[in-house]
């Protein structure tokens, strides 16, 4: 990780991107620098500001030819959503959150937050140049060229829109005092509200890759799927409460297999799958497979990350497998209580092994793709690597539960080298 001078809570907003992350959580980033934009970087950030300045003035503007929501006598909750259609999930599932006291926006959408409250010029005006400001002193601060030119790069968009947020919670917070901000995501609107100091509660719908405590909003409470990604958040320095969500620990299971299957065809291998398939089949396992929520997602979501939506049984052999629809990983594990759960480095993994059920990952990403903090690899068995061991497993020549805790405790790594099987 790079060393770069403190950041000032107030100025983070503008490294709230995942590019400039990576490159902050980099050892040695490697991207050619126009020295020449560097040196220009005060005039061009007056220019930046004038039409930003604009874009707000534009805002202001557009806020009243939005129609407005209804009138609510109480607000206590706001859920800023993805618009993933599963992104709110853990908060609902969480949280008890009165439908009739909450306001549901979509988080990438400033039409959604005109619908609620319209900020006042003055207000507006003054944000603006509190926005700015901040601009100026990080241009200042030490940090590496290649993070210099992503902030002038992206400030035109991310001083207007944090000035207009801002503008909003103030508005909103004002209209309604008690209220909490949940989201799973949405890092600018995340920042905007805690500058105000609105509770705002960060629930992740997966597991989480490595953040920079300089860029990561101070969040009220957050919650993870690991005690692993809860030590890392707390080492990171974030002031921040950090829970791991609650799971149940199934203690009778069935004799059943769910695959969770990825979001992308390219990573699935058929010969490995219908390998594993036909092997619990033929041992008499009732077999499931969950499609990938991206699979389903919104026209908009699919036309914003230019996913190509896929039918399973058009790839795989789907002979001997029943498909599930409508339930996320935790429900699906609850309802059908697999011996097994497979993936392709899913969330459900980690969901499987906290509820007591085995793991088997199907995917090794290479060293060059990012990786998260819960290492799913080695906190799973691996197929087909691993396959004597499932079927030792399965004839009950090995302990379910042995392996299960030596998982847990000491990592896949470390129990398959020290030969106890």
């Amino acid at each position: 990780m790079l060393k770069i001078p403190y950041i000032p809570v107030e100025q983070r907003w503008l490294l709230a991107d995942d590019k400039i992350v990576q490159l902050l959580n980099s050892e040695n980033p490697n991207l050619d620098v126009n020295k020449f934009v560097l040196k220009a970087r005060y005039i061009l950030a007056i220019l930046i500001c004038f039409i930003a300045f604009s874009r707000v003035v534009y805002f202001y503007v557009k806020q009243f030819f939005i129609t407005k929501s209804h009138n609510y006598d109480i607000v206590t909750s706001i859920v800023l959503s993805l618009s993933r259609g599963y992104d709110t999930n853990n908060i609902y599932k969480l949280f008890e959150i009165n439908d009739s006291e909450n306001v549901t926006i979509s988080a990438y959408s400033l039409a959604d937050y005109m619908m609620y409250v319209q900020p006042n010029l003055i207000t507006l005006i003054k944000l603006f140049y509190n926005s700015s400001h901040c601009f100026f002193l990080i241009l200042r601060a030490q940090l590496p060229s290649q993070v210099r030119l992503l902030l002038l790069k992206n400030s035109i968009s991310k001083i207007s829109i944090y000035t207009y947020l801002r503008a909003f919670f103030l508005a909103f917070k004002e209209k309604y005092p008690n209220i909490t901000v949940y989201t799973d995501g949405a890092m600018l609107p995340a920042h905007a509200s805690v500058s105000f100091n609105i509770t705002t509660v960060r629930t992740f719908h997966g597991l989480i890759q490595k953040i920079h405590p300089y860029t990561f909003p101070e969040y009220d409470s957050i919650y993870v799927y690991s005690e692993k990604e809860k030590r890392y958040l707390i080492n990171t320095g974030i002031k921040s409460k950090v829970y791991v969500y609650p799971f149940d620990q199934l203690r009778f299971l069935d004799k059943a297999v769910v695959f969770f299957m990825a979001d992308s065809v390219s990573v699935v291998q058929p010969d490995d799958f219908n390998s594993i398939v036909v092997m619990f089949h033929s041992l008499g396992y009732k077999i499931y497979i969950k499609s990938h929520p991206l699979n389903s997602a919104p026209k908009k979501l699919v036309d914003e990350y230019k996913i190509s939506p896929h039918n399973w049984w058009d790839v795989l052999d789907m002979t001997y497998v029943e498909h599930i629809k409508g339930l996320d990983a935790e429900t699906t594990i609850k309802e059908k209580k697999p011996s097994f759960v497979v993936g392709w480095e899913s969330t459900a993994l980690c969901e499987a092994l906290n509820m007591g059920v085995l793991p088997i990952n199907f995917l090794d990403l290479s060293d060059g793709a990012p990786k998260a903090v819960y290492p799913v690899s080695d906190m799973s068995l691996k197929w087909p690597d691993d396959r004597r061991i499932i079927e030792g497993l399965i004839t009950r020549k090995y302990s379910y539960d042995y392996v299960v805790k030596s998982l847990r405790n000491v990592g896949r790594s470390v129990f398959i080298s020290s030969k106890t099987l």
